[in-house]
């Protein structure tokens, strides 16, 4: 009886002990670029309900990792920050915190300002003068984040 008691524990422990598993996986050609960062290659973006994790492979190593979660986002070469600070120092500081978390999930930005639904997913232009100047094209083929005023691009290729 011993025995099984410590065995039933150790299992419960180890349990406790493993990250939660993606909700959701896909292989996908991720483009990148911005003033700070330049990544185009093949990657994987899992998604739970605790955050989204981005990775970007180069001859089958893995030259980006991304970890974002519900407060901060930690970036391969660069230190964790809270998402404000990784907006204001990557992106832009007038972009909404989940922005980054919304554009890998595929999910709406900027609470659905300008949202218009297309036979294939939606789109939304946003633009406001001095700020940013947003396309956003979410299909199931992929999503585009194209910000001119920023020089900010991000592609999603769903493969």
């Amino acid at each position: 009886m011993k025995k099984i008691s410590i065995v039933v524990i150790l299992m419960l422990l180890s349990q406790g002990c493993q990250s939660p598993q993606p909700t959701s996986e896909k292989s996908s050609f991720i483009v990148w670029k911005s003033a700070k960062l330049k990544y185009a290659d093949m990657g994987f973006i899992s998604a739970n309900d605790n955050g989204v994790i981005v990775e970007i492979y180069g001859s089958g190593v893995a030259v980006m990792h991304l970890d974002i979660s519900s407060d901060r986002i930690c970036m391969s070469r660069l230190e964790c920050m809270d998402k404000r600070k990784f907006n204001k120092n990557v992106l832009s500081s007038y972009y909404p915190d989940d922005i980054l978390s919304n554009i890998f999930r595929s999910k709406e930005i900027f609470d659905g300002l300008n949202l218009k639904r297309r036979a294939d997913g939606f789109e939304q232009r946003i633009s406001t003068q001095g700020q940013y100047d947003i396309l956003y094209v979410v299909t199931k083929n992929g999503t585009i984040f194209e910000d001119k005023q920023n020089s900010i691009l991000i592609k999603v290729k769903n493969l």
